[in-house]
């Protein structure tokens, strides 16, 4: 953040997920101090032709890398203010603030709905106390015993949306074990 001011453009690459779009918002509420001579831009892709299903960025050839830089759209001072407010809904107490955002998109946040729901559906349900991956966890255990690849597999394909990593899935495994 300070050097920004040293280039001529930065470029922005977030994928599609909770985890990335979370960093998105965060970042986007900082760089409302970046320098205004700096442009901008985004690539944050929910799906690559020819690449069936779409995980990541890291599945992607230098080539199509490429196609998406070529692709990138500007961060305008408008996205800058959207992503500052999201970010400030994200940091409060109550995620009530959250839900404005839900039925928001911008051409640049289109993924900004969907990651807002994600985070949201990560809280307890009232029912129960678990939360949509936990209940998950939870069915899939019941199902049949699963070694711990098999079971994260699944619930990385699953819930593709929450970009979760073998740790997280853990530390809800040992939750879910216990409730």
């Amino acid at each position: 953040m300070a050097t920004l001011a040293e280039y001529d453009e930065v470029v922005l690459w977030f994928e599609f997920d909770l985890f990335c779009q979370t960093n998105l918002w965060l970042l986007l509420h900082k760089l409302a101090a970046a320098p205004p001579q700096v442009r901008l831009s985004l690539v944050s892709p929910g799906s690559v032709p020819g690449i069936e299903p779409f995980y990541t960025m890291g599945q992607l050839s230098p080539h199509q890398l490429m196609d998406l830089f070529a692709e990138r759209v500007p961060i305008t001072p408008e996205v800058i203010a959207e992503g500052r407010a999201v970010w400030t809904a994200h940091a409060q107490a109550d995620p009530e603030a959250l839900l404005a955002f839900a039925q928001r998109v911008l051409n640049q946040l289109r993924h900004l709905p969907a990651a807002v729901m994600a985070h949201l559906y990560r809280f307890p349900a009232p029912a129960d106390g678990l939360n949509t991956v936990e209940r998950t966890l939870l069915r899939e255990l019941t199902v049949q015993s699963l070694p711990f690849r098999k079971l994260f597999r699944r619930i990385l394909l699953g819930h593709r949306k929450y970009g979760v990593g073998g740790l997280q899935v853990e530390r809800y495994l040992a939750v879910t074990c216990r409730a």
